[in-house]
């Protein structure tokens, strides 16, 4: 056992120590202190559109989420999944912008569905990005003491995907890609659940596509998984909920 935390500290160290490493320490404090600006500016509005301060939120969220990645697997496997995010989200929008039903980011009002899916077209594979593979590192957090028993993939993908659904809802607002949900009753309500059993399907179809990239193939001892994807959330979900 004393071996293999020598192992994990000393894998951890050479990763400090890398350029890599520096782009997420930096990337983590511009991220932070986005975080505090995109909330500062609701309360004081020195900024009049606040639609740019969203998009660098969620681009430096992006990187933050990326960079924890590459950490611990290689580059180009943190690259692929992130392509294969992008490319999965982007024509599951293009399909419901062309069928001109209800957008997930509509929030229930059919009119303003497909006019959402188009100004946020480039911005919805970011986000799917930051959601996905946050969902998935924050279980992998959670269940990093439970890494050895049966099915630990399928409970993975599974509650990965239902945690996608919790964070997609909850961090739309945050980013400026939807209006504030507002309470539905009726019909409605069957539509709240049938876009949120798409969007589970959607994040499921993710995480089957993006695990044979994320799975780590390095000799030895695997690292811990790190508690970055669980403060992202958290500084997120405070960010949706404050402004």
């Amino acid at each position: 056992m004393n071996a293999v935390a020598s192992e994990i500290r000393a894998t951890e160290k050479r990763g400090r120590k890398t350029p890599l490493a520096y782009v997420h320490t930096i990337g983590t404090f511009l991220f932070a202190a986005q975080c505090l600006l995109v909330c500062l500016n609701l309360w004081l509005p020195v900024f009049a559109h606040q639609s740019w301060l969203r998009t660098i939120l969620l681009l430096l969220a992006m990187l933050v989420t990326c960079t924890s990645i590459a950490r611990v697997l290689p580059v180009q496997n943190v690259f692929s999944a992130v392509v294969l995010i992008m490319l999965i989200s982007a024509a599951a929008g293009l399909v419901l912008t062309r069928l001109g039903g209800v957008h997930p980011l509509s929030s229930g009002t059919p009119t303003a569905a497909p006019r959402a899916a188009l100004n946020s077209l480039w911005l919805l594979p970011c986000f799917w990005v930051v959601v996905v593979l946050n969902a998935r590192g924050v279980l992998r957090w959670l269940l990093r003491l439970r890494r050895d028993m049966p099915a630990y993939g399928f409970w993975l993908l599974g509650f990965g995907a239902l945690l996608a659904v919790i964070y997609f809802g909850l961090w739309a607002h945050a980013f400026g890609l939807a209006a504030r949900p507002r309470p539905v009753i009726g019909m409605r309500l069957w539509h709240v659940l049938v876009d949120a059993a798409a969007l589970a399907l959607l994040a499921l179809v993710m995480g089957v596509a993006i695990t044979p990239a994320l799975i780590n193939k390095r000799p030895g001892p695997a690292p811990p998984p790190p508690v970055h994807p669980l403060w992202v959330s958290v500084l997120l979900t405070l960010v949706s909920f404050l402004s």
